[in-house]
């Protein structure tokens, strides 16, 4: 058996079958694509295999994949940490240098008033 089409050698008059090894039958014309397998059921046989290996890949892959919570639950998520990074900016207004201060204290107030007409009463 053959792991990989890739590796395959090229089919020629003495080739092998790329699944179970068997010389392959003579070919009648050189036309078209060479024949990697000897029969129907070997051909069947080989792509069962591709396709079964990329199904546990695919398998594998989503176990791996991070879960990503649903979408109300990250916009729920994302005005939390929107609505602390006006409390920071605000916190920070207080102990920042004049210039800073005044900005960082507009941020905050900008945030928090964003947040407020977007999603009111959340």
């Amino acid at each position: 058996m053959c792991d990989d089409s890739k590796a395959m050698k090229k089919n020629t008059d003495n080739a092998l079958c790329a699944w179970c090894g068997r010389p392959l039958p003579p070919r009648h014309s050189h036309m078209g694509h060479p024949r990697w397998y000897c029969s129907a059921a070997c051909r069947e046989k080989a792509y069962r295999q591709r396709r079964d290996r990329k199904a546990e890949a695919l398998a594998e892959f989503d176990e791996l994949a991070p879960r990503v919570p649903p979408t109300d639950q990250q916009i729920a998520l994302t005005i939390l940490e929107a609505r602390s990074a006006a409390v920071a900016f605000a916190r920070l207004g207080l102990e920042a240098r004049p210039r800073l201060a005044e900005r960082c204290v507009a941020a905050g107030a900008a945030i928090h008033k964003a947040i407020d007409d977007y999603f009111p009463g959340v």
